[in-house]
């Protein structure tokens, strides 16, 4: 009896490939194989005034960790029990409806504040209670905060910067640092190191901006160029990365797992670890990506970094997704370099923070034990501090990617060869966690490639393992899974047709 290690979502492979996994739903990548995603639990937050289209957790230099929130027309910040509205001023704001607010800290001893742009939006600071316009500052869609230094980038409309009163227009190619630690100094000046420039040595807008260590790296959607500081008068010397597929379209796609960025690119997923970005998904997910992918709403696409899982999750919205909802995902482990993903509609992703939970607080969280965490008994009340995958559901709702899993599934690779039928009499998944309920289909075809017929009737998993005798010259094999478990791998009894 054979025995196959998985090796991950493949669909762009050939086929016969042994161990891929051709189809997959609601499944994400592990050290040793593929697991079932767990379910949505919810925290006890309650719904903000208005829909939140981003959100991120922000540290102070007493490392306070504070959850952020943006809506079209609100900033909030995450307590307890809910969210409060943080605003200038209530509904002051006035985005497109595809735009994404872009957090970040500033932080220096007396001299802490959160700060907060997007497109068509004057940039926002909050040192006390409630945001205020940034005065002086640009009109930029990016922010990214290092070394002492705001950056922002993309000009979307003309805008005053500094106390000359010096007007620039709308440029979406600009960036444009503040002076050196500090909010505040925007005329440009080698004394404060505050400057100012355009990258035109490649097309289109600045479609994001993000911190590598003390660097920064802009991106375009086909180009990449990386601020490296060089002091007065330069300050920041960019250059221009070799590679033409390189670049990316949407700002929060672009994920920082601190010893690099991981991104989908105009022609592949891609690893920059600060020397070239290097290609991660060919002949296995990019080109299914590229043609799922709903190109009119890419800009749209969301990424998040579960740290603890070794896991980098993409949601993007797929060719049936008319109107931009993220409706699918992908899901890469770096450790392992096994791929996942499935179909899952959510608002946003990120890094969650935990707040804590006492029995004196659970009447306010929770009103009835239905409203209960759905996580299991040792991560239901996590301690105050607890890095969580926080999603935000097209109802606005906040829950966490930590909740029993209810069903997956996966398909295998095409199993056979071409001159002879072989019989395939079971499959015995091997599993790290075994579901509660296991099925599977039969697929096959007497071509690869050619027409594909499924079996009429299922067989289910009985004593590990599946029982379904059939010859063809190619089968696949469907499973559908109920509940956590985790799969690595599949012993196959087969034979040639006519073997005794």
């Amino acid at each position: 009896m054979p025995y196959f290690p998985l090796t991950g979502y493949a669909p762009d492979a050939e086929p016969s490939t042994p161990g891929i996994v051709a189809d997959v739903d609601l499944m994400v990548p592990t050290l040793n194989g593929l697991k079932a995603l767990p379910s949505d639990s919810d925290v006890g937050v309650g719904t903000a005034v208005s829909a939140i289209r981003s959100a991120k957790t922000l540290s102070s230099l007493a490392d306070v960790k504070t959850v952020y929130g943006g809506s079209r027309d609100n900033l909030f910040t995450q307590t307890g029990t809910g969210w409060n509205e943080v605003s200038a001023v209530t509904d002051s704001y006035s985005m497109p409806a595809t735009a994404r607010w872009v957090f970040d800290a500033f932080n220096l001893p007396g001299n802490e504040r959160v700060l907060a742009a997007a497109p068509g939006q004057s940039m926002q600071f909050k040192s006390g209670s409630t945001f205020v316009e940034l005065t002086n500052g640009p009109r930029a869609s990016y922010i990214a905060v290092t070394a002492g230094f705001l950056m922002t980038a993309n000009f979307d409309a003309a805008t005053t910067i500094g106390t000359s009163s010096t007007v620039y227009i709308a440029a979406p190619n600009r960036w444009y640092c503040c002076g050196i630690n500090s909010t505040t100094n925007w005329d440009t000046s080698i004394a404060t190191q505050a400057t100012t420039g355009l990258l035109l040595d490649s097309p289109g807008p600045i479609t994001g901006l993000h911190k590598f260590g003390s660097n920064f790296v802009i991106y375009k959607e086909r180009s990449m160029y990386m601020g490296q500081y060089v002091g007065i008068p330069q300050v920041w010397r960019w250059h221009l990365l070799p590679g033409e597929g390189l670049g990316c379209s949407a700002h929060h796609a672009v994920v920082d797992i601190e010893t690099a960025h991981i991104f989908p690119g105009f022609d592949n997923f891609y690893i920059f670890d600060g020397s070239r970005p290097t290609p991660i998904a060919t002949n296995r997910v990019a080109e299914f990506f590229l043609s799922d992918l709903n190109h009119e709403h890419k800009s749209q696409m969301v990424g998040h970094h579960d740290r603890f899982n070794w896991l980098v999750y993409w949601f993007y919205p797929s060719i049936n997704s008319a109107d931009g909802v993220l409706d699918k995902f992908l899901c890469y482990n770096y450790r392992s370099d096994r791929w996942g993903g499935g179909t899952k509609t959510v608002e946003f992703i990120f890094e969650w923070i935990t707040s804590g939970v006492t029995y004196d607080g659970l009447g306010s969280l929770y009103s009835t034990y239905a409203d209960l965490p759905t996580a299991s008994y040792d991560e239901a009340f996590a301690p105050a501090g607890t890095f969580k995958t926080g999603v935000i559901g097209t109802n606005n709702h906040l829950t966490t990617l930590e909740g029993p899993a209810s069903s997956s599934s996966m398909r295998t690779w095409d199993i056979g060869v071409d001159d002879k039928p072989m019989v395939l009499s079971r499959a015995r998944p091997r599993f790290k966690k075994a579901p509660t309920a296991g099925t599977q289909t039969h697929i096959y075809q007497d071509v690869q490639g050619g027409d594909e017929t499924t079996g009429n009737a299922s067989t289910t998993l009985s004593n590990g393992s599946f029982d379904h005798v059939f010859s063809a010259r190619w089968h696949a094999l469907k499973h559908e899974y109920t509940g956590d478990m985790e799969v690595v791998g599949l012993d196959l009894e087969m034979m040639e047709d006519g073997e005794e």
